[in-house]
């Protein structure tokens, strides 16, 4: 391991109804850890009312029984919801009856086991985010397992992203031998719906698993959020979860009985299971309660407004009277999966039907009516072919980087819900967001540097931060790249077939900031952003005053309901648009700037006259305007809320950004 590692977690949270034993154990953290940050929570709800302003790493040390009641499955939410905190449960309780086995959660009495409580803080207050490990770099918290603390990590070698499991340095022989094991057996267990291990190894003292990262929320994380899903896609999760299952029966590989934490889907519907498979001579789990306990999963998705689909409803039945095993399960399931898949209705080309007359005709007539036609099926093949061709020709991207200058003037703005003015000199800004054709240049241009520089990326960074990978590409870039090609479509990127002319989104604040700085310009501040959109009038939305006098739902590209609308309306321009076609013509504001209201969202920067963040906002960045997905409009003035708030490295699909300078500036 190489690089130095970021400073120790000294935040601590006691969730704890005994004021004795959060006493006690504040004692003993101030003993190990003098200048600890130590707060303490004596209930469940005062503890929730914590979470949203726990935006840094912190421990958590927690009860698990509460008025008699245990709370494994909502500790084991918490724990993958809010992947920064650090749990460890802590109880007098029969934690061996109430956990399950290898709990992800590490756990100790909370009387006279002080060693064991100390040595798993030790391991838990470890941050290694930043460093090198082997052939990954770590770069942020991604939760627990049993096997140890969990980050993201960028392998550069492949230019992939990983998922490292890492046996904390001081373990014992037995953990180092028990962790080989199970490595060695997830290795092992390779089949398509399972999440695959890439590879395991040891870096000095440090032993680690990497697999592929987790795609979407599990289904533990839904059910705490009271999600429901309609009868295809419980189908399709059921038909999924026990082909996999089956999988392992079938081969007799042991593996942790099945959990809905263990099973994920992704915004795009893929379903995966989670690799659990543990050495040879570990007991199985009994198949028939395994094939109970995931048709009892699938029925917490149910809406009790929704019934389900009674084919689904007796294969549930089916399972529940143990009349199905693993494989007929998933046949039946995927049986149910493809009835209610919607019917697709395939187009055919004009070319092709005027093709087949020509061909049926020329059966019919003489010999040298049939070479004619022969020679205008040929043509229209031709036709046909170069027709495929260009559909894989990649259109280059137009040029949008024209600026707007905006006169020096005033601004509102509102601190503390006083009114304010601030008088701002003039600059520029771009008229257009930046598009994923002028990105594109920037990372092949970043790639021409790193050629000759390989930490060139460097001095593309905002001041004090530090970044964990090489490069600034966007989130699923891949996946991005690929629908630029010309007729191909992105479910995930809302439908619609994106070009070098659509905004750049999935970018984190460190790209948009890289980008900028790369182009000679800057991002706009948060003051800056709002006097572009509402002009010398101070108009609350870049097109008007008035909000039922001038929204209309095709003036702003954010696809926002009117309130009171019935019904629901639907989306007029799903995912984002090219930036100047007509779904953004009247997105225009006073200084004739382009899609400030919607489309996607805009990373700016800090505006000193707004004051400084709060400490509940600290280490946030601001970004401004709705996007296509936002579910209303948002003022010109709506300034640090926290929804409007994000940390440096969140990208979204919604998200990108717009550059801003002084001077005029042509890149």
């Amino acid at each position: 391991m190489n690089s130095t590692p970021a400073a120790a977690i000294n935040s601590y949270y006691l969730v704890f109804p005994d004021a004795k034993a959060a006493g006690q154990l504040e004692q003993l953290i101030q003993s190990c850890v003098p200048d600890a940050s130590v707060h303490v929570a004596p209930s469940l709800p005062e503890f929730y009312a914590l979470l949203p302003t726990l935006t840094e790493p912190a421990v958590v040390l927690i009860e698990l029984f509460w008025d008699g009641q245990e709370a494994t499955e909502i500790l084991l939410g918490l724990s993958a919801n809010y992947p920064h905190l650090a749990f460890l449960i802590v109880s007098d309780g029969d934690l061996a009856a109430a956990l399950p086995p290898r709990c992800p959660i590490p756990h100790a009495r909370a009387t006279g086991d002080g060693v064991s409580i100390t040595a798993a803080l030790a391991a838990l207050t470890e941050d290694l985010r930043g460093t090198q490990l082997g052939a990954y770099q770590l770069q942020h918290f991604a939760g627990q397992d049993y096997l140890g603390r969990v980050y993201t990590a960028h392998q550069a070698a492949m230019n992939r992203a990983a998922r490292l499991t890492m046996l904390p340095a001081d373990a014992t022989a037995d953990r180092r031998a028990e962790f080989a094991h199970i490595a060695a057996a997830r290795a092992q267990n390779q089949f398509p719906p399972i999440y695959a291990i890439y590879e395991t190894g040891a870096d000095g003292a440090r032993q680690f698993l990497a697999q592929e990262p987790i795609a979407g929320h599990s289904l533990l994380q839904f059910s705490q959020q009271q999600v429901t899903f309609d009868s295809r896609l419980l189908a399709a999760t059921l038909a999924t979860a026990a082909k996999a299952l089956a999988h392992l029966h079938d081969h007799h590989i042991p593996h942790e009985p099945l959990r809905a934490s263990h099973l994920t889907i992704s915004p795009e519907g893929v379903i995966r299971l989670a690799n659990t498979a543990l050495p040879a001579g570990a007991p199985m789990p009994d198949p028939h309660a395994e094939l109970q306990t995931l048709a009892g999963i699938i029925q917490l998705f149910i809406s009790p407004q929704a019934p389900v689909d009674p084919r689904l409803n007796q294969v549930l039945r089916q399972i529940t009277l143990g009349q199905l095993d693993f494989t007929a399960a998933a046949a039946a399931a995927e049986q149910v999966n493809l009835a209610l898949a919607p019917v697709q209705h395939v187009a055919e080309r004009q070319s092709a039907i005027v093709a087949r007359v020509e061909v049926a005709k020329a059966r019919k007539t003489s010999l040298k009516v049939m070479y004619i036609s022969a020679a205008s099926i040929a043509l229209l093949l031709t036709i046909v072919i170069i027709q495929v061709i260009l559909m894989f020709i990649e259109v280059p991207g137009r040029d949008f980087s024209q600026q707007i200058k905006i006169p020096a003037g005033e601004v509102q703005f509102y601190v503390n819900k006083e009114k304010k003015t601030a008088r701002l000199a003039e600059f520029y800004i771009d008229q257009y967001e930046v598009t994923i054709g002028q990105y594109e240049k920037f990372l092949k241009a970043m790639a021409e540097e790193k050629k000759h520089d390989p930490e060139a990326y460097k001095k593309y960074l905002p001041p004090g931060h530090t970044m964990y990978r090489d490069n600034f590409e966007p989130h699923d870039w891949a996946g991005i790249r690929k629908t630029l090609h010309k007729g191909l479509i992105q479910p995930a990127y809302g439908g619609n077939r994106l070009t070098r002319d659509t905004p750049i989104f999935n970018v984190d604040y460190i790209d948009a900031y890289a980008y900028a700085k790369w182009a000679g310009k800057r991002l706009p501040t948060e003051l800056e952003w709002q006097r572009a959109a509402s002009g010398n009038e101070h108009w609350i939305y870049p097109w008007g005053k008035d909000y039922e006098k001038d929204y209309l739902p095709d003036k702003a590209v954010c696809n926002a309901i009117k309130p009171g609308a019935k019904p629901p309306q639907q989306p007029r321009y799903p995912g984002p648009q090219i930036v100047d076609s007509k779904a953004n013509a009247t997105d225009q504001s006073p200084f004739g700037v382009i899609g400030l209201a919607g489309n996607v969202s805009e990373w700016v920067t800090l505006s000193p006259e707004l004051g400084p963040l709060t400490e509940k906002l600290k280490d946030r960045l601001p970004m401004k305007g709705a996007n296509y997905s936002s579910t209303q409009l948002i003022p010109n003035s709506y300034n640090r809320q926290p929804v409007m708030m994000l940390f440096d490295d969140t990208a979204q699909i919604g998200l990108g950004f717009r550059c801003a300078s002084d001077q005029p500036v042509n890149k």
